[in-house]
């Protein structure tokens, strides 16, 4: 574990890191094997690698677009499109 005003906090155990850092675009990540499987940028985007598991999703604003390269999937709250 280490934690400076210059790189943050940083906590690993060889295989998953942890590292939050205010001076950087990614301030949360979460890697494996230094793949990153979360992280949350300074523009407020969330990045994830994996399912997600939920009992309540509310989707507002523009809504949701995801995407796994091959296929995409298309939610607008107020025209509720659907498209693959």
């Amino acid at each position: 574990m280490t934690f400076d005003d210059k790189n943050g906090l940083n906590i690993t155990n060889g295989t998953n890191t942890f590292t939050v850092d205010p001076n950087m675009k990614s301030l949360l990540s979460i890697q494996k094997n230094g793949v990153p499987v979360f992280s949350v940028t300074d523009d407020g985007d969330l990045s994830y690698t994996g399912s997600v598991t939920a009992t309540k999703l509310v989707i507002s604003g523009t809504g949701l677009n995801e995407t796994n390269g091959n296929n995409t999937i298309l939610y607008q709250t107020k025209t509720h499109l659907f498209s693959h």
